[in-house]
């Protein structure tokens, strides 16, 4: 089996199909942004999107949040950015909603706070997702998960890695086996280098390799 792995034929096979992989792969791991890095200079592929800014009025019944200004300069900015992280192929997907109120007058009080928050989930989850809206109203603001197929495929990826390595053997051989080559064709011992002129007896004095009978081809 380790024959078969340690030819030219299979270290082209094993280092097409590691090539062709590095080439498809998403930019979100560190490989893939790497690779990004060197063919779209340096341009990095945008992993947010806002569902908007709201403006916060206070009003006689309460707090109301607008997209449209209505004379109020506080304002609740939110976020909510998903990507994945691996080094090779991603293994892990993140999402993170974040909210930041911002107040140009009077600071908002922990129970005013509160309220903007609920108000913001009801919003979020009419206009733009309700699961994110039930996440700004449970105040679960960061979320992961695992990539099965992530992992599946960096363990792919390892044992071609390995294949093709073990399949770089044979420049080994053929470079021990030129090398026996050109010491015969010189006269020389084919193991150790040691002149074999004038010896009585096809054997070398110093390695005890014994010459090869003519018209044999050196290993």
């Amino acid at each position: 089996m380790m024959d078969r792995v340690r030819t030219p034929a299979a270290s082209c096979c094993l280092g097409a199909v590691l090539v062709l992989d590095f080439a498809t792969l998403p930019g979100a791991s560190t490989v893939g942004e790497f690779k990004n890095s060197l063919f779209e200079s340096g341009r990095r592929r945008c992993c947010g999107s806002w569902p908007g800014d709201y403006f916060v009025t206070r009003t006689d019944d309460g707090l109301e949040l607008s997209q449209e200004w209505s004379g109020s300069y506080d304002m609740v900015h939110t976020r909510y950015s998903s990507f994945e992280t691996g080094f090779w192929s991603p293994t892990r997907e993140h999402n993170n909603v974040g909210m930041k109120i911002y107040a140009a007058s009077t600071p908002y009080s922990a129970e005013e706070s509160e309220a903007i928050r609920n108000l913001l989930a009801d919003r979020v989850a009419a206009d733009w997702d309700r699961e994110i809206g039930a996440r700004i109203r449970d105040s679960e603001w960061s979320r992961s998960r695992m990539l099965p197929l992530g992992y599946l495929h960096n363990a792919a990826a390892l044992l071609v890695l390995g294949g093709f390595a073990c399949s770089l053997l044979w420049v080994g051989d053929a470079w021990r086996s030129e090398t026996r080559r050109d010491r015969l064709r010189r006269g020389l011992c084919a193991g150790c280098g040691y002149p074999m002129d004038g010896l009585r007896e096809p054997v070398c004095p110093e390695c005890g390799e014994r010459l090869p009978l003519s018209g044999s081809a050196p290993g």
